[in-house]
């Protein structure tokens, strides 16, 4: 059963392979990493919440495309399901996120859009803003990812792996 029409799922197969690729080929220009207690290269986790909106449920992966002194920026891609007023059903997210500092503790904002299809419409796409702030606890190098967050869509929480 194809979830996409076939006009938009080359596009979207295109955009998951572009991000795909970027998250395990984007760090290999370092010749050699100066900076202690760097975080994960690759995260993968499961998020869910709501509350503004219909909610979203989401599986990401993250990768890293700068780890400076204070902040790391990845850059994230997930498949899941969402809807906003009306308008709900499955869909790929794209979007940025920032971390602050090295230890287990972060303050994180994300930033980016859900592109969902209406379930109810055939061959109806919608768009769903993603933004948040909120708590990552994520130790350097690998292991256990916890994250709350409150946004546009409402409070969101996520559990998973960093390695």
């Amino acid at each position: 059963m194809n979830l996409f029409p076939n006009s938009t799922s080359t596009y979207i197969y295109r955009f998951i392979l572009i991000c795909f690729l970027t998250f395990f080929y984007s760090d290999h220009s370092k010749a050699q990493n100066t900076i202690p207690n760097e975080l994960s290269k690759v995260n993968i986790y499961a998020d869910f919440g709501g509350g503004f909106s219909r909610g979203l449920a989401t599986i990401n992966i993250e990768g890293r495309i700068f780890s400076g002194n204070k902040l790391t920026w990845y850059v994230r891609t997930g498949i899941g399901g969402g809807g906003i007023d009306e308008t709900e059903g499955p869909g790929v997210l794209g979007a940025v996120t920032m971390l602050t500092d090295k230890g287990n503790n972060h303050f994180e904002i994300n930033g980016g859009t859900f592109i969902g299809k209406n379930s109810d419409v055939p061959d109806e796409l919608f768009f769903m803003p993603i933004a948040d702030i909120g708590y990552r606890y994520q130790k350097p190098d690998d292991g256990f990812i916890f994250k709350a967050s409150a946004g546009f869509l409402g409070i969101r929480f996520g559990l998973g792996y960093a390695f």
